[in-house]
């Protein structure tokens, strides 16, 4: 699974479940349900890079804490 439309084949398919936060269930799909999980802990995200990785994986990580701090 490389994209989320991958994830959402493999979904339909029956082959797999999915967790996804809330802004990655806005599919058009009508074959698939979304339902809302309630009563889950929030979890901890952790990223590790290595230190010689490109200014993209550094850009990559500015936006993903501003997404995880939002």
């Amino acid at each position: 699974m490389n994209t989320l439309d991958d994830t959402w084949e493999f979904v339909a398919a029956g082959d797999t479940l999915a967790v996804a936060t809330r802004s990655h269930v806005n599919t058009t799909r009508t074959d698939l349900a979304v339902i809302p999980l309630h009563g889950v802990a929030p979890s901890r995200v952790v990223l590790a890079t290595r230190t010689e990785d490109s200014g993209l994986v550094a850009a990559f990580l500015r936006c993903a804490r501003e997404q995880l701090t939002a």
